[in-house]
């Protein structure tokens, strides 16, 4: 949000020498006519971080804005309506500047050992403004990680990424694993680990807790171990932001057969500690700022 502020105010300050073109008007819509000047002239197509800020100052700007930008969602949209042979279910994701769209779908085999399929797909514009349609599959899918998980998300470099659970091969146990389709159509799954211990048994325990789960899966410090044919995505504690609700026990409705927890003290003790003290770092962090902010 700095670097938009800052780019809006060197705007600005390169639109103030057009204020004499307004001639006699008011104060109010000299501001006016420059403001409007600014987002229609002075902002890049592809400035998305400033559009959106823009978005929410009225409702004229967000109608602007929507009108500048949103098309290519809407020939998207329409693209989707048109083509009947593609399956478009009712949760479709968006990247951040609409030009891309992508959803999940399973595929359920009638097998005697319930074999399901997950298939990511996404639709958007390429780099030649042509309609891209990319698809990947992974076989050994069972359910999402975080039970009402419907949507995926987006990096900044248009790859896709969902979060399941199930068997990254033939003869492994299910875990949680990232599943990831980037715009070149590469296909690619990950045991998702924290640091650089596996949840082990203790795993499927932590099904239990959506609010940890997702914490742990949005941490801002990741790193790849591959090791042919397992590839790991490693989570780093200190990249988590620890909610205060953490320990929020919800059973995980896909396996409530098999569940044998049913509070945050039954999770591993080693798992616990490396939890508590994050978040317990976080509070200290937070009331620093809180008394320096006072003096």
């Amino acid at each position: 949000m700095h670097n938009v502020r800052v780019q809006l105010l060197m705007l600005v300050i390169c639109s103030m020498q057009s204020v004499s073109l307004f001639g006699m008007l008011s104060a109010e819509n000299k501001e006016q006519r420059l403001w409007d000047m600014i987002i229609t002239n002075g902002l890049s197509r592809d400035n998305y971080d400033a559009h959106r800020a823009i978005a929410v100052l009225s409702k004229k700007d967000n109608k602007f804005i929507e009108d500048r930008y949103r098309q290519d969602k809407k020939h998207i949209k329409q693209l989707l309506q048109d083509n009947c042979s593609i399956m478009v279910p009712e949760h479709i994701s968006w990247n951040k500047n609409f030009s891309a769209c992508a959803w999940r779908t399973v595929e359920h085999k009638p097998s005697r050992l319930g074999e399901k399929k997950l298939i990511l797909t996404s639709v958007g514009w390429d780099k030649n403004r042509e309609i891209n349609i990319k698809i990947g599959t992974w076989k050994g899918y069972e359910y999402p990680a975080i039970d009402d998980q419907r949507y995926l998300f987006f990096d900044n470099e248009g790859t896709i990424f969902y979060y399941g659970y199930g068997r990254y091969d033939i003869g492994c146990h299910p875990t949680i694993l990232e599943y990831s389709l980037n715009i070149d159509g590469e296909v690619k799954h990950k045991r998702c680990r924290l640091v650089c211990s596996m949840f082990s048994d203790d795993y499927n325990k932590v099904l239990n807790f959506p609010v940890l789960l997702k914490a742990i899966l949005g941490s801002t410090q990741t790193r790849e171990f591959v090791d042919y044919p397992t590839s790991e995505k490693i989570y780093e504690i200190k990249g988590i932001t620890i909610p205060d609700d953490y320990k929020t026990f919800k059973p995980y409705i896909f396996r409530k057969n098999k569940n044998n927890c049913s509070s945050y003290d039954q999770l591993d003790n080693n798992l616990k500690k490396a939890i508590d003290g994050r978040y317990a770092e976080q509070q200290r962090e937070k009331n620093s700022t809180v008394l320096s902010e006072k003096k």
